[in-house]
Formats: C-alpha cells, sequence, structure tokens
C-alpha cells in the first residue's frame, strides 16, 4: 500500500518534485510540470473536470516530449525542485481564480476548486498513460534495432553495412502507421462515426411532430417525403417562433419553412417553393445548415419576427456528419452545396433574398463572396476564423474590424454594435444594401479557432476590447492554445444565450436591422 501511495504521489504536478528532493528528476517530468502550467492557464470558457482533464493530459504529455528531446540533444540540467513545485502551486490558485473570472464573464456557474483539482488528477493519470505507451514504443524502437544491427554485422559479400537507425525508424514508423490507420483510424474509426451519424439523422422525434400546414415542408400536401427530411430536418419545419423565443406573436402571415433532405436536389426545393408560394413573400431567407443539416431555430425565429410572417425560410441538407468531421473529411461540398442552392433562388428571384448561417453553415455560404453582393443581406453566426472572408478581414489589429466604415460589413458582438463598433464610435457610413452583419462572441471557440494558432499567436488574444465576455488574461503557448479551444468547443453551444457558441435573443433585434425592419418589434 505504502509503494502505491508512493507510485501515486510520483505522478502528481508539484507534489513529485517534492517527493523527488535531492534526487535527480528526469528532464521528461519537468517538461510535464510545466506543461501543467500551461493546461491550467485560461481560456475563453470555464472548464468542466473531464475539460481540464483533457488540456492537463495533452500538455503533460507534449511537455514532457518537448523536455526530453531537448535533453537528448543538449544535454542534462539542475532542476530546482522547491521553486517549481511553488509554480505550480500558484498555477492552480491562479487557475481558480481565473475559472471564476470565466464564468462570470460568460455568466455561468462557478466551477469549484474540487472540480478542478480533480480534472488535473484525472488528466495526470492519462499522462502516466501516455509516458506508459512511449515507453512500449522505445521498447519495440529499440528491438527492432536490435534486430536489424544483429543482421547488418553479419559479413555479407558486395552489399554495405545495413543503416540500422534509418531502418529501424522507418519499421516502427511503417508499423504504427498500418496497425492506426487502416486497421483503426480509417477501417473502424470512420466507418463507425458514419455509421451512427446516419442512423441518428434516420431517427424520428416525438418532439418534432409531422406538420399539418401545407406551408411547411414534410406535410401531407408536400412534395417532401416527412421520413427523408433527416432528424434535423424535420426539427426545422416542425418547430414554431412562439416556441423557440417564448413571445406571444401576431402574424401578417403565416411563415413558410422548406427543407429538402440530404437525398433532395435544387430543383426539388425549387419546386417546393413553387407549391407554398413562397416567391409571392416578400423576404427569402436561405439557411444553409450545419454538416448535421441543423439550422439555429433562434436564426429562423428571428428573421419570421421581424418580417412579421411574410417570408420564407429554405435550408437542405448536404451532410449528416458533426460539422469538425464534415469538414475535415469534405470541406468543398458546404461551399458548393451552398452556392447551388443560392444560385437557383437567385435566378428565379433577384430581390428580397437573404442567407444565413451559422458554424459550417455560414463558412458555406459566406465562403461564396461573389454571391454575397447579390443579395440584400445575411446574417452569419460563429463563423470559422478559416472562413476566407474573415481570414482577409482579420489583419486588423482586433477581432472585431471595421469594414469600409460599416457601409455593408459589420461585426457585432453584441446588438450594440448595429450603430457603433466595440469601441462605441459611430460608423462612418450608412449601412447599404448587401448589409452582412458577422456575429461573434468574443468567447466563442469556434470562432476564433483556427489551425496557425497551434504555431503562430493570433492577433485576438491581445484584444482588449471593452464589454467583452473574455478574459484579458489569456496567454499564447505554442501547441497548447490550440489545443485548449478545441477543448473549448464540446461546451461552446450550451452555454447562456449572448455566450460561447450560443446566439439566441440577440439575433431578434440583428434580423429586424438586416431586414431595415425595426418597426416589427416585438413586445
Amino acid at each position: 500500500m505504502n509503494r502505491l501511495a508512493r507510485t501515486v504521489l510520483r505522478i502528481i504536478p508539484g507534489v513529485r518534485l517534492l517527493v523527488a528532493r535531492g534526487k535527480e528528476v528526469s528532464a521528461g517530468v519537468l517538461g510535464a510540470e510545466i506543461g501543467t502550467w500551461a493546461a491550467l492557464s485560461p481560456s475563453l470558457l470555464p472548464r468542466r473536470p473531464w475539460q481540464t482533464a483533457l488540456s492537463v493530459a495533452g500538455c503533460q504529455s507534449v511537455g514532457h516530449a518537448i523536455a526530453a528531446a531537448v535533453h537528448r540533444f543538449v544535454g542534462g540540467f539542475r532542476t530546482p525542485h522547491l521553486p517549481i513545485a511553488a509554480i505550480t502551486a500558484l498555477a492552480v490558485v491562479r487557475s481558480v481564480r481565473k475559472q471564476n473570472e470565466i464564468a462570470d464573464l460568460v455568466e455561468s456557474p462557478r466551477p469549484t476548486t474540487r472540480d478542478l483539482l480533480s480534472g488535473a488528477l484525472m488528466g495526470t493519470a492519462g499522462y502516466a498513460g501516455f509516458v506508459i505507451v512511449g515507453e512500449a514504443m522505445k521498447a519495440q524502437f529499440r528491438l527492432v534495432r536490435s534486430i536489424v544491427r544483429g543482421l547488418g554485422e553479419r559479413p555479407l559479400p558486395h552489399h554495405p553495412r545495413f543503416p540500422y537507425p534509418a531502418l529501424s525508424a522507418l519499421a516502427v514508423t511503417a508499423t504504427t502507421w498500418l496497425i492506426g490507420t487502416r486497421f483503426l483510424v480509417v477501417r473502424r474509426l470512420a466507418a463507425r462515426v458514419t455509421e451512427n451519424a446516419e442512423k441518428v439523422n434516420l431517427m424520428v422525434n416525438p418532439k418534432h411532430p409531422r406538420p399539418a400546414s401545407p406551408l411547411r415542408s414534410g406535410s401531407p400536401e408536400s412534395l417532401m417525403s416527412w421520413e427523408l427530411l433527416g432528424a434535423k430536418g424535420r426539427e426545422f419545419v416542425s418547430g414554431d417562433a412562439r416556441e423557440t423565443t417564448g413571445r406571444d406573436i401576431d402574424w401578417d402571415d403565416e411563415p413558410i419553412r422548406i427543407y429538402g433532405g440530404i437525398g433532395a436536389t435544387v430543383d426539388e426545393i425549387l419546386q417546393e417553393m413553387d407549391r407554398t408560394g413562397a416567391w409571392a413573400r416578400d423576404y427569402l431567407v436561405i439557411h444553409i445548415s450545419t454538416g448535421t443539416g441543423w439550422v439555429n431555430p433562434w436564426s429562423v425565429s428571428a428573421a419570421e419576427i421581424a418580417a412579421r410572417g411574410r417570408c420564407a425560410s429554405v435550408s437542405m441538407q448536404y451532410s449528416y456528419l458533426q460539422s469538425p468531421i464534415a469538414y475535415a473529411v469534405d470541406r468543398e461540398t458546404p461551399v458548393t452545396s451552398a452556392r447551388a442552392l443560392i444560385t437557383a433562388v437567385l435566378t428565379r428571384r433577384s430581390e428580397g433574398v437573404y442567407i444565413a448561417g451559422e458554424s459550417l453553415g455560414a463558412y458555406g455560404a459566406a465562403s461564396n463572396a461573389d454571391l454575397l453582393e447579390r443579395v440584400d443581406g445575411a446574417v452569419f453566426t460563429g463563423t470559422p476564423r478559416f472562413t476566407p472572408i474573415i481570414t482577409t478581414v482579420s489583419k486588423a489589429p482586433h477581432s472585431m474590424p471595421v469594414v469600409d466604415g460599416g457601409a455593408h460589413i459589420r461585426f457585432l458582438a453584441t446588438p450594440d454594435h448595429l450603430d457603433r463598433d466595440v469601441f462605441d464610435r459611430p460608423y462612418r457610413a450608412a449601412w447599404e444594401r448587401p448589409r452582412i452583419a458577422f456575429v461573434q462572441h468574443p468567447s466563442d471557440p469556434v470562432a476564433f479557432f483556427d489551425w496557425p494558432i497551434f504555431f503562430l499567436p493570433p492577433r485576438w488574444m491581445r484584444d482588449h476590447l471593452p464589454g467583452a465576455d473574455r478574459t484579458n488574461a489569456l496567454l499564447w503557448w505554442p501547441l497548447v492554445t490550440g489545443w485548449q479551444l478545441l477543448v473549448d468547443m464540446p461546451t461552446s453551444h450550451r452555454q447562456t444565450g449572448s455566450h460561447g457558441h450560443t446566439y439566441h435573443e440577440e439575433l431578434l433585434p440583428i434580423w429586424q436591422r438586416v431586414l431595415d425592419r425595426r418597426s416589427s418589434t416585438v413586445e
């Protein structure tokens, strides 16, 4: 039991250095300790225990690997145990304070000290697992090297000596690739993810009943089969703005909602628009869906409320995979699918057409920059950083730039930025058509993640925006900061409205301005 206790103490950050006082500590352990400091540094959202565990496990493992590599090439150095352990203790205390600050900024419950400590311990256990795997791979490497070296030392006429280091590395790499890629990742994991996503897409949720109104796809009069709309399509057409917003609404006309499942064609969408009389409505809003086919119900409802029902909302599904997987597998489909639908609608009608999208849907729509010039307006929420138009304007000094005086494109964190920029300065230009609103919360990891952040500090981390729901204590760490944003993402859409990747009530006044319908405000 005492041996087990000592083993546990030797892997706990900070404590492992105190236990090892007077003894040499490996470079890997020192690197893991520094990784702990980075893992506990603040990010955009408060962390749950499992998120802290992921952050700590990843950062300790990377720190271990880097420090071990540096030690191998540079050599050893003395480790001041007590000061490093003290820094770790300070990192824990600071993390508790900053997690509370971040929780207050995004109006979430404060995580407890117990949550942080339990997450750190779970992450350290994960790091220990990585170390074991690494040692096993090193043993495999040594075994292969000894075998190849033995072969190379045999006299082979007319053949040079075997280059055993290169062959050993090649053998280990090939074995790992064959096992990990061919048999586990590509064949099993990808197939299972696709199969599960397809099953979810076919599920019929009793909370989303089949609409009776002929103005909805999937109704008895519809050309679109209810069963083939997909799970997110059924949610879209069965939704109701009153239920979504909790408001009492007096419609001028009943809103039209049209949706095409993953097997639907653009021509079928147009036929459904003909059937419902969508072309006669004042506003046509094309909602580009996410990877699963989901459309933000708040965006749909906000546009309907702003138009007092005199609108038709149109969308279609191009995938049933989660957005990160859909983007990794095929980043062209969201763009081409959005282009096909928008172009088809603009061919039939050139006025009163608007576009909307969130996350991967915003990426798909906004990547068609030439089409944005032909519509009357657009509302994009949580647009990924890798979207071309965002990449272009992200060269500005901060993450909420003013483009051409606000003449067409406006970046908004809140509805307060409809008429004044983030520094409370009035826009130099009147908002002309097309009115394009990029809505992004400073605390949204989806909107601010991009792959270069693993190696280059982004400009937005130097922002000190007044009133932002993002801490000013952010510090960029190579490799670590990108990992922290990825860890933030799973809970970003579960934050309270107006924070993280959750866009709700703020869309009501934004859609009213984009449609130029200020008088339609619902009490």
